[in-house]
Parts: structure tokens; C-alpha cells; sequence
């Protein structure tokens, strides 16, 4: 994923947070993959999240690491789904109900964003 978009998802996380914010997008992390019936040691960019706050079972402090990998996942699937966001994305003007989607796909559902204008 190239940089401006990569850092794009990033702000829009950390401008419009709510209960969730960025801890570093920076880290560099290695993980499995699986390809075909043998797996695959990549090494990419973690983007580490942190609960601000508690909200429902999920604790303050508690992180989440996703791999850039899996967010180039969620763009693939979410421009096959929606031709508007491949326009979007094409021209770096993703607003934030792509980037919750892209989180939430990316973190097989287990991270809603629940991103805000709103500063808090």
C-alpha cells in the first residue's frame, strides 16, 4: 500500500477517534499466511490500535495490531463491493465509513470504530 493512502486511513483513525485511537502505524511486524496448504512468513507494517477507554468487553489499553496486509485485503474487497470507494480511493478522498470498514474487515470483525466529527 503506498504511504498517502496508508497514512490517510491513519488520520482520519486518529482525527475522528472515539473510544479507539492509532499507537503506531510505524512498527514493523511479521506474521503467517497461509498460501495454498503452506504458510508463509511475511514481514509488513502493524497498524497498533488502543482502547482509549473501556467499551463493552474490551478494556482500556487493550491493543490490537493490524498488518498492512490485511488492510489491503479489506481496499480489494471493499472496491470489488463498491465502485464509489475505488473512486474514492483512487483519488485519496476515503472518508471515514470506508476507513471503519476497512478496520472492521482487516480485524475480522472485531473492531468498530464508531468514528465521529465530533472532537471529544
Amino acid at each position: 500500500m503506498k504511504d498517502d493512502k496508508y497514512f490517510a486511513i491513519v488520520g482520519i483513525i486518529h482525527r475522528c477517534r472515539t473510544w479507539i485511537d492509532v499507537l503506531d502505524c510505524e512498527r514493523i511486524g511479521s506474521m503467517l499466511v497461509g498460501v495454498g496448504y503452506n504458510s508463509k512468513t511475511i514481514t509488513c507494517r502493524m497498524l497498533t490500535l488502543f482502547a482509549r477507554r473501556d467499551r463493552g468487553f474490551y478494556k482500556k489499553g487493550n491493543s490490537w495490531d493490524i498488518p498492512e496486509f490485511r488492510l489491503e485485503r479489506a481496499v480489494a474487497a471493499l472496491k470489488r463491493s463498491r465502485p464509489d470507494f475505488a473512486r474514492r480511493w483512487k483519488e485519496n478522498t476515503i472518508i471515514k465509513e470506508d476507513v471503519e470498514f476497512l478496520i472492521s474487515h482487516a480485524s475480522y470483525n472485531l473492531i468498530n470504530l464508531e468514528l465521529t466529527d465530533e472532537l471529544d
